[in-house]
């Protein structure tokens, strides 16, 4: 097992773990991610078409995405094979973690929670037909021997999200993840799941793994999310629930309206949102949004 000394923070653990229990998996761990691993396959290339949804994972990071999934919007294509690939290897590299991290840390000291399906916070609309009354957190950590393993001030217990990029976009991931520049909706996702978890205040994690080339020094980064931007997070994600619910509320398309505004970095509206045609056509006015 790895070595037990005082860690500065969930972050260095779980830099030292991934590279101990790659490097010294347990046959028991490794036989726990190749069920989940085939599992995974299976559900990512033949589960259908499922209708869209707001959940914690996607949806929630623009009001008029979750506006439009709201109303029953749907991916105008919904064949292309690009979302089912890129979402099996996600998962194949999401469960060498959990087999790292199984090998890496005593079961005395450790409790690692992988893959638990959650109710969600009692604000979430949950008997609308378009949420998803139910989400899925991919990594909770917590520690029971607190003194043996951190100094004083981290918390025992930790919410973590898994994510992959490709090499040049894990090296350009920024020190301190923000919401005003979180397009993606990472944050709002961890902000949902520690507040339905009673974590917020702990903080949480991004986990990023490199999908191309896994020995380079960029093949692992664990970025802190702190309270302040968790509980910013939250409130956008309430605001944004709050305009979807709201029959006269006016269409809120927040990303493109930032990129009208001036921000320069990358938004998603191109090829990275499921309801992409019908805000192009609600913007154009080819459509209208009745109200």
């Amino acid at each position: 097992m790895l070595e037990k000394k005082k860690y500065n923070s969930w972050t260095e653990l779980i830099h030292s773990a991934y590279a101990y229990g790659m490097a010294n998996a347990l046959p028991e761990a490794v036989e726990q991610s190749v069920e989940m691993t085939a599992n995974d396959m299976r559900d990512s290339f033949l589960r259908g078409s499922n209708p869209p949804e707001v959940r914690p994972s996607g949806g929630i990071n623009c009001a008029g995405m979750t506006q439009l999934l709201a109303r029953g919007a749907v991916n105008e294509r919904p064949d292309i094979d690009h979302a089912r690939a890129l979402f099996c290897v996600g998962h194949y590299l999401h469960n060498i973690m959990y087999m790292a991290l199984r090998s890496a840390l005593p079961h005395e000291d450790f409790n690692v929670i992988v893959e638990e399906e959650v109710a969600l916070p009692e604000w979430w609309p949950s008997d609308h037909p378009r949420f998803r009354g139910k989400g899925h957190i991919d990594l909770q950590l917590e520690c029971t021997a607190m003194d043996d393993w951190f100094i004083q001030g981290v918390k025992p217990s930790i919410v973590a999200d898994i994510k992959t990029k490709h090499t040049r976009g894990i090296t350009q991931i920024k020190d301190v993840i923000e919401p005003e520049t979180d397009v993606f909706g990472n944050l709002d996702q961890l902000a949902v799941y520690s507040d339905n978890q009673g974590t917020l205040a702990n903080g949480a994690l991004l986990i990023f793994m490199n999908r191309e080339v896994p020995k380079t020094p960029n093949r692992l980064k664990v970025k802190p999310v702190f309270a302040g931007e968790l509980e910013e997070a939250l409130a956008n994600v309430k605001r944004r629930v709050g305009l979807a619910v709201d029959p006269a509320a006016p269409f809120t398309p927040e990303l493109w309206q930032r990129k009208e505004d001036g921000f320069t970095g990358f938004v998603p509206c191109k090829g990275y949102c499921d309801v992409q045609a019908q805000c192009e056509r609600l913007r154009s006015g080819e459509d209208s949004w009745d109200v």
